[in-house]
C-alpha cells in the first residue's frame, strides 16, 4: 500500500489481512523504495492513493510489463472513491471489410497506439 494516509492504510490493511490469502506489504518511506518493493514482491495487486483515474495510477504501468494481469487500485484520500487500472486485451471482429477499410482500421490503430505512447511519455516527463 503506497501513499495512503495512515488511518486509511490501517483500515485497508485490516480488511485485506482478514482474507487470509493476501499479503500486505507496508508502504515505502522513500520514493526509491517503491521500485525495490515491486521487484522483490512482484505483486498481483497494488493499492495506492490517487487523486484521479489516470495520471496517478499511470506511474505504476511498469508493473504490467512484469505481470500483465496485475491490478492497481487507487483510493482517494477520503476513502470514498476507488479507481482500478488494468490491462485489457480486446478483440474486435470485422467481417467482409474492403482493402480500403482494412487500411483505415490499421491507420486508426496506429494513431491510437501513438497517442497512448505520447500520453505515457508525457506523464513520465511530468514526474
Amino acid at each position: 500500500m503506497i501513499g495512503l494516509p495512515e488511518i486509511l492504510r490501517d483500515i485497508v490493511a485490516q480488511v485485506l489481512t482478514r482474507e487470509g490469502n493476501m499479503c500486505v506489504v507496508t508502504s515505502p518511506r522513500e520514493p526509491g523504495e517503491i521500485a525495490e518493493l515491486l521487484d522483490r514482491h512482484h505483486p498481483n495487486v497494488i493499492v495506492t492513493t490517487s487523486t484521479d483515474d489516470d495520471k496517478g495510477l499511470a506511474a505504476f504501468d511498469s508493473v504490467f510489463q512484469q505481470n500483465p494481469s496485475a491490478k492497481v487500485f487507487g483510493i482517494s484520500h477520503d476513502g470514498r472513491t476507488v479507481w482500478r487500472r488494468e490491462l485489457r486485451f480486446r478483440t474486435t471482429r470485422m467481417e467482409n471489410i474492403s482493402p480500403t477499410e482494412l487500411v483505415a482500421e490499421i491507420e486508426r490503430g496506429a494513431k491510437q497506439s501513438f497517442a497512448e505512447r505520447e500520453d505515457r511519455e508525457g506523464l513520465e516527463g511530468d514526474a
